[in-house]
């Protein structure tokens, strides 16, 4: 192989190189920007469950607490039936 045709094969190869890294780069810009805005859905997502997991224990409690009403009034009624 003559000398002109070595150094061509080398520029082309250091071309090929250096296009690769610009793709690597780019890949890697993406890559990073998906994270981000994947982070920021699962950030919203959590906030949204926390949101609704909120109002689920608030409705838990009211729940409950009418359980205990209609429990605390069951019971005087039975009372009053065995007092009769």
């Amino acid at each position: 192989m003559s000398s002109p045709e070595v150094q061509r094969r080398l520029r082309q190869q250091g071309a090929d190189v250096e296009s690769l890294y610009e793709i690597s780069s780019r890949i890697e810009g993406q890559l990073a920007q998906l994270a981000q805005e994947t982070n920021a859905r699962f950030d919203a997502v959590d906030t949204q469950f926390d949101g609704v997991n909120s109002r689920l224990e608030a409705q838990q409690q009211r729940s409950d607490a009418r359980f205990d009403a209609l429990e605390s009034t069951l019971a005087r009624i039975l009372e009053r039936l065995d007092r009769d």
